[in-house]
């Protein structure tokens, strides 16, 4: 079972009692609470960093034992020092808060969740008590798992007959269920991305070539003074070129600002979006670069007579 709860992050004071917690010296944390067995870690692998796991006796303790997930054991201890010591957990809907005590620290697991917005925040988790509701049970296979599916679905319900089974699925089943809405706006989000690019590109190739037939006669008479043919392909790329830099100074603050918005609503990581954001860059320059080339390469190959002729 799991949920999202916050959590006092530790106070000054090393160790708090569970009498007299001390005052959070910073804002509660939001994280992801899972309550667990022992075998959980095993089956999800999640690596134990320091610490230890959480033994059958942990559920008697009168102090409830906790394990922290690594990125939030960093968050709450820079100094390394986790272990042993304690935290203050807000119950929900009460101004009451339980005292948890932490025994280890474990590594980035895969671990299906209630919804992607939660994959933002760190875990921590618990041991598993006895308790009504709604639960999970994690099984570790090697091979294919969907083709072994029919037999762990009959040993469940042959071992469980009164626990109705919701539902079953791999992990690749499940993240590919919860990222489909993602998928589908991400999928609209790069049609029309990718049909700006092109007018862009057909917009851009069309003004060069414009410029090209407009100074045509400036061509002929340069080539005819004995101008190289690199250089007058290099004058009008670097037009273009300066025409792509222009309108990019203009909107890739745009850009930046909507990557954070969408960001933020989806609940992507900083660095997936500086890599879409790099890969629009190129595409971009790359598409531009492409577009005002072609055109500067005609305009070098004018005949000079025949462009003085015709003027």
């Amino acid at each position: 079972a799991m949920g999202p709860v916050l959590i006092d992050p530790p106070s000054h004071s090393s160790h708090s009692s569970p009498s007299s917690p001390s005052s959070p010296s910073s804002p509660a944390v939001r994280v992801i609470q899972h309550w667990i067995d022992p075998q959980y870690f095993a089956a999800v692998g999640a690596p134990l960093l320091v610490g230890r796991h959480f033994v059958r006796e942990d559920t008697l303790r009168e102090v409830t034992p906790v394990v922290l997930q690594q990125a939030l054991a960093l968050e709450l201890f820079p100094s390394g020092d986790a272990v042993g010591r304690r935290l203050q957990q807000q119950v929900r809907g009460s101004d009451e808060r339980v005292v948890l005590e932490v025994i280890g620290v474990v590594g980035d697991a895969q671990e299906a969740s209630l919804s992607a917005d939660y994959e933002q925040w760190p875990s921590m988790y618990l041991p598993l008590r006895r308790r009504s509701g709604e639960g999970y049970l994690m099984i570790r296979t090697t091979g294919n798992g969907e083709a072994v599916m029919p037999a762990i679905l009959a040993a469940v319900r042959a071992e469980a007959r009164l626990a109705p089974v919701l539902g079953l699925n791999t992990m690749a089943q499940r993240d590919r269920e919860e990222r489909k809405e993602e998928v589908q706006i991400a999928g609209a989000l790069s049609g029309m991305g990718a049909l700006a690019l092109l007018l862009a590109s057909v917009g851009l190739y069309a003004m060069v070539r414009m410029a090209v037939e407009q100074r045509r006669r400036e061509i002929g008479i340069r080539i005819a003074l004995g101008a190289d043919a690199r250089k007058v392909v290099r004058m009008f790329f670097g037009g273009g070129m300066r025409t792509t830099l222009l309108g990019l100074a203009i909107g890739l603050p745009l850009t930046v600002v909507g990557l954070a918005l969408l960001s933020s609503e989806v609940g992507t990581r900083a660095r997936e979006v500086a890599v879409a954001g790099a890969a629009v860059l190129i595409a971009v320059m790359g598409v531009a670069a492409l577009a005002s080339w072609l055109p500067a390469r005609r305009a070098a190959g004018v005949d000079a007579m025949v462009a003085l002729r015709s003027e």
